[in-house]
């Protein structure tokens, strides 16, 4: 299994780079705006201006330096994959993405790591694509721009027998996701007052 080959095969769906990070970032901040994990983590107008889009452009900026960000021509859409194996972010830009994500998240940054470590032992065990966010800008929804970013990965997924994992921040996209393969494994909370997670897998074509 060779992380490192183009997730894009086709000529609408681009491999973003670091250069698309400031216009992406405001697309998933966008895509997100009534997110609940969103509101939890920036419960207020101004937290959101300040940490919404920071904490996206930081993540993209990580994923998007080795080849696991897709958007579409446009860029009203970005989906980002966490591949199964390498090539993984350099240590420098994990520091940095850290360093960035506690200075959006602000007084936060503590409870924010504590839910996304309890959710993340609940990932499969076996190697597996994950899913780790997936939006577009409202101006541009219903028009098949997730279908499209979604496409690719999971059509390599079939093809080397490897599953699919999300965690759906809202009960109404689990029907969405499920007419991609994915199947709902799990409800859980973030912390004591935070919002649910739909917890989602998708196994390969013709996998028991």
């Amino acid at each position: 299994m060779d992380a490192a080959e183009p997730l894009a095969e086709d000529p609408e769906t681009i491999q973003a780079g670091p250069e698309d990070t400031p216009q992406l970032g405001r697309t998933l901040a966008l895509a997100f705006r009534d997110d609940p994990v969103q509101r939890w983590l920036f419960p207020t107008e101004a937290e959101w201006r300040h940490g919404s889009e920071r904490l996206f452009r930081a993540t993209l900026h990580c994923w998007s330096r080795i080849g696991h960000v897709l958007t579409n021509a446009a860029r009203t859409g970005a989906a980002i994959w966490v591949p199964p194996g390498p090539p993984r972010p350099t240590r420098w830009a994990s520091l940095r993405m850290g360093a960035l994500g506690v200075y959006a998240l602000r007084g936060r940054a503590g409870r924010a790591g504590r839910s996304f470590a309890r959710v993340e032992r609940r990932h499969p065990h076996e190697p597996h694509w994950y899913l780790m966010a997936l939006g577009t800008d409202p101006a541009h929804q219903r028009q098949g721009i997730g279908s499209q970013l979604l496409r690719p990965v999971l059509a390599r997924c079939d093809r080397e027998g490897v599953p699919a994992w999300l965690e759906s921040s809202k009960e109404g996209n689990v029907p969405y996701y499920e007419g991609h393969g994915f199947e709902l494994v799990e409800e859980v909370q973030l912390l004591e007052d935070g919002p649910p997670l739909w917890l989602m897998l998708r196994r390969p074509a013709g996998a028991p």
